[in-house]
């Protein structure tokens, strides 16, 4: 055909460079003179481009166009990469068509799938055959089945779609549009590959991510992902990042940028490689570094940039601040000292840990006061502040960060005591006068101060505010009533309870003897249960604690008195036929435990 033909009997020129293309211009000039397969001249087309100058002048004395125009035709000033290009199966917008007969280049480009002058879908397949648009039909607007394409009803357009399309249009023709919320990317190349490249990544849920790159889908398959991969280009940053959201989510465990985002950003790094992608990769980098709340990018990954101020550490950075071990993290986690999010990847546990908490940490360290200090100003012993510690009924610290080995309690647990016991007083006095403060059950034995502030802080006892100086310690502020060491009535299942543990160190007696004490009767067990703890879930009556030592005695106890040994005490006793509650058990470690009534007479 070509060398019968010297040259055709319509002759036109191409409309713009940047506006029709030289598959656009040859499908025109074929359909205008009336040729009902334009194989031949799309060949011709090919040929000219792949011969250079000498091949476009031979085509312009075909078609009659200057073969500056042809040239610029085939290699625009803004070229389009084949990536971006659907160069086998075109669209066309209808009401383009009917207003100018001409095939816009814009059109070819994948993502561009909305027209922004009518707001309307581009139409890429015939609605009657069904079959997709090829260059080889019979028109413009004429499909190989012989349908009328213009006659087709027009579809409107998602709005993300048009102003996608717009955008596009703008670059192409040499406009950057002056929208902040736009990304900076250069041109149009760019901008179609990043949002190619985002629209690949979201397809891949329902199809292979290297399928769909590389292949030329139809309009109604990429739609939805288009649409969802618009926002990375016309809402920047926040598109990207809800995009990169979006991806960290698909992966429930495991920790690092591999884990949960898989080969994604690694493949966006290798993809969208060059310096028109130097933003993109400066956003992934900062969002990793500040924003990303599941992991920790490696200093030597292409994806770290050095992190802002309150970022999250990993636990050997958080040893490191506080100035302990890495294996202390965890057991400062586990103990709720240390704020932390933990992830798991197998049988390995991450923490990261919010650079703010690691100073609420130092600072509570450093404000921490030893156990002479906080003893001091309740107006107790040391020992016995350790104790009230044991009990629960003060918080401590135990070898904080950054202080030596030891209990610290700090100020905020002992305002909490002063204030939980001021709220006391306001409760109804017990009969009874109230002949010493709380200070001094301290002097009266281990056995006194603990179950009773533990009494005293649950209801069961009250206590009255003492008139003494501002300065005086924390607990001679408070007058303890004296029927506090007797033993109260009405014990019963809503009664305080005590855990072992704690009643054992109370009574000074060893934690075994407890199960024993309780089995004798000395001591009550509740009927609920609700303490925890391994010893927690045996627990005494606070009040059969306090009763114990007004009821019961001890060797130890009576050779103190008696101003004797502990044997002399046994010899006694037994001479005189006093026998024990409970008998003594070298063997078990069990003291042996008599009525204080009955070593009376002795």
């Amino acid at each position: 055909m070509a060398g019968l033909v010297s040259h055709l009997l319509v002759r036109t020129q191409p409309v713009g460079a940047d506006d029709e293309g030289l598959p656009e211009y040859l499908l025109r000039v074929a359909t205008a003179n009336g040729y009902s397969d334009p194989t031949w001249l799309l060949g011709e087309g090919r040929k000219a481009a792949c011969a250079g100058p000498s091949g476009l002048e031979a085509l312009a004395r075909l078609t009659g166009a200057e073969p500056s125009a042809l040239a610029a035709a085939a290699v625009p000033p803004r070229p389009l990469p084949d990536d971006i290009v659907n160069a086998v199966h075109p669209k066309l917008c209808i009401a383009c068509l009917r207003a100018s007969p001409w095939l816009r280049r814009l059109w070819s480009i994948r993502v561009v799938l909305a027209c922004p002058e009518h707001c309307s879908m581009l139409l890429d397949a015939c609605p009657r055959c069904g079959t997709r648009l090829t260059w080889r039909r019979r028109g413009l607007g004429q499909c190989t089945c012989r349908h009328d394409l213009l006659t087709a009803t027009q579809v409107a357009a998602l709005p993300v779609l048009v102003d996608l399309a717009a955008v596009i249009a703008g670059l192409c023709a040499g406009r950057c549009p002056n929208d902040s919320r736009l990304a900076p990317v250069p041109d149009a190349t760019a901008a179609a590959q990043l949002v190619w490249f985002v629209a690949s990544d979201i397809a891949e849920r329902h199809t292979g991510w290297r399928s769909f790159h590389m292949a030329k889908p139809g309009s109604a398959e990429i739609v939805s992902a288009v649409s969802a991969a618009a926002p990375v280009l016309l809402d920047w940053p926040d598109g990207l990042q809800a995009w990169l959201r979006s991806r960290a989510e698909l992966v429930a465990n495991g920790v690092g940028v591999r884990a949960t985002f898989g080969p994604v950003l690694h493949r966006l790094m290798a993809s969208l490689r060059g310096p028109e992608f130097a933003f993109l990769h400066a956003e992934v980098r900062r969002w990793l570094a500040d924003d990303w709340r599941g992991g920790h990018v490696k200093p030597w990954s292409p994806l770290y940039a050095p992190p802002r101020p309150g970022k999250l550490l990993t636990g050997v950075e958080a040893a490191e601040r506080l100035g302990v071990t890495p294996s202390r993290v965890p057991r400062l986690v586990a103990a709720k000292l240390l704020d932390a999010r933990t992830s798991r990847a197998g049988s390995r546990v991450f923490h990261l840990v919010p650079e703010p908490a690691v100073t609420a940490l130092l600072a509570r360290s450093a404000a921490a006061l030893t156990l002479e200090a906080a003893a001091g100003r309740l107006g107790v012993t040391a020992g016995q502040v350790e104790r009230l510690a044991r009990a629960g009924l003060i918080r401590v610290l135990r070898s904080p960060p950054g202080r030596p080995r030891g209990v610290y309690v700090e100020p905020g647990a002992l305002n909490e005591l002063e204030a939980r016991l001021d709220a006391a007083c306001g409760r109804p006095r017990q009969s009874g006068a109230a002949d010493c403060t709380l200070a001094d059950l301290s002097e009266r034995g281990r056995a006194a101060l603990v179950p009773t502030l533990h009494c005293i802080l649950v209801g069961t006892l009250s206590v009255a505010r003492c008139d003494v100086g501002p300065g005086a310690p924390g607990l001679r502020r408070y007058l303890a009533p004296s029927a506090c060491l007797a033993a109260p009535t009405g014990m019963g299942v809503a009664d305080p309870c005590v855990p072992v543990r704690a009643a054992a160190s109370s009574l000074g007696v060893s934690v075994r003897m407890v199960p024993r004490l309780v089995k004798a009767g000395c001591l009550q067990a509740p009927a609920a249960r609700g303490i925890g703890g391994r010893l927690g879930r045996r627990a005494v009556t606070a009040a059969s604690v306090v009763a114990f030592p007004g009821l019961f005695t001890t060797a130890a106890g009576l050779a103190t008195v008696w101003r004797t040994s502990t044997r002399e005490v046994t010899r006694r006793l037994s001479a005189a036929g006093i026998a024990p509650v409970l008998p003594r058990d070298p063997a078990r470690g069990l003291s042996a435990v008599w009525r204080r009534s009955d070593c009376e007479g002795a």
